[in-house]
């Protein structure tokens, strides 16, 4: 019966090691992961009628923070910026960036390389290079995402019919400073129409809108003009705009749940059913992982302890044992 529990004593413990070598590559798995997350992937066909300026506007995803400087530094992070070019007009040279805006201010992304034919093209920008960084207000969330159109020279191309109609899946992901990318599963991008996209007639940035909008500067730093502003409507549900000042911008849109949601990587699809988790950095299941390794470890080790403890005491007596017979 002695030999069976210690049997079973080890049994356990090799159980004990095996799950804790399990769960370690799982706990590092998601710390690489735990605090990226996507802030908009929309599919949409971007055309005279839904743009303004050769922008079309799209509603971040719910779960975006509402501050891009605490808890988490996203600010000082960077973007993986994937487009997907489904359909174009012609081959002519095509610049695509991404702005974002928040409390009328844009700050727009450097400049990737231009395409001439659909195909997916990626990108990831540390944010400080953004225009306007220093400008932009990070402690504020992000109202909308613009996806920018421009020629190779960088000019706006509104209602050019060589660049419009076009048909693009864009997919940006945040990723906090000290981490990399962590791809997640492909999403294709034969989908309806997302985004909320601009109504003609709502007004147009400032004629006076610089040529380096979303470019490095040859120094290698985000040019800084004077600050431009947007003013007009801002959206309130994915694909509808309503009209609200400029001042107070309309509350965080709800993400959609049918239609074009079938291909977004909501930030709700990385932590599980009924959590409250804005992102996969403030679930416990994320940080457990090391824990429950470590724990693992020790209770290994405090049995491999108890076993060579008694196995030490049972060797004493039997000796204690002969050496009385011997004697007698």
């Amino acid at each position: 019966m002695r030999h069976f529990a210690v049997m079973m004593l080890r049994v356990w413990g090799l159980f004990c090691l095996v799950v804790a070598l399990c769960a370690a590559p799982i706990a590092r798995a998601h710390s690489n992961d735990a605090s990226q997350f996507v802030l908009i992937d929309a599919t949409f066909t971007a055309a005279a009628n839904n743009t303004m300026s050769s922008e079309y506007a799209v509603a971040p995803l719910e779960g975006a923070p509402l501050n891009w400087r605490s808890p988490i530094d996203y600010a000082s992070g960077k973007i993986h910026v994937r487009v997907q070019v489904l359909e174009k007009p012609s081959d002519m040279k095509t610049l695509c960036n991404v702005c974002f805006k928040a409390a009328d201010v844009l700050t727009c992304m450097p400049y990737p390389e231009p395409y001439t034919r659909p195909g997916v093209y990626e990108s990831e920008p540390k944010i400080s290079s953004f225009w306007q960084y220093d400008v932009y207000d990070w402690t504020k969330r992000v109202e909308r995402v613009n996806v920018v159109v421009k020629d190779e020279n960088g000019r706006f191309v509104q209602g050019n019919p060589a660049f419009f109609p076009t048909k693009l899946h864009v997919t940006v992901t945040v990723i906090p400073p000290g981490e990399g990318f962590v791809d997640r599963d492909p999403v294709s991008g034969d989908d309806t129409d997302a985004g909320m996209g601009m109504l003609p007639g709502e007004p147009a940035p400032p004629a006076s809108v610089p040529r380096n909008h979303g470019m490095i500067g040859a120094a290698g730093v985000a040019a800084a003009p004077a600050v431009q502003t947007v003013t007009g409507t801002t959206p309130a549900v994915a694909g509808t705009l309503a009209p609200t000042t400029a001042t107070a911008p309309a509350a965080t849109p709800a993400a959609p749940t049918t239609g074009a949601a079938g291909m977004h990587r909501n930030i709700r699809d990385y932590v599980s059913p009924g959590s409250s988790c804005a992102v996969l950095h403030a679930c416990p299941k994320a940080r457990y992982g090391g824990t429950v390794s470590v724990a693992f470890a020790a209770l290994f080790l405090w049995q491999i302890a108890r076993i060579r403890r008694r196995k030490f005491h049972q060797t004493r007596r039997v000796r204690s044992h002969g050496r009385q017979r011997r004697r007698a």
